[in-house]
């Protein structure tokens, strides 16, 4: 289950607060970004191979 810190960055981004981004640490960003891949990868109904080039 996503944190709670993990919620206010996604409410963030979808709202385009890119300010209230910035206040987000490394480990909210990287639960937020494996939770945008999954569901990117799971509404396409197949894996991103781009998605090692996005990561570095």
């Amino acid at each position: 289950m996503p944190s709670d810190e993990a919620w206010t960055l996604v409410s963030a981004l979808i709202s385009g607060d890119w300010e209230a981004t910035t206040d987000a640490t490394d480990r909210a960003r990287n639960e937020v970004s494996g939770l945008i891949a999954a569901f990117a990868s799971w509404h396409m109904e197949r894996g991103l191979r781009s998605l090692p080039l996005l990561v570095r």
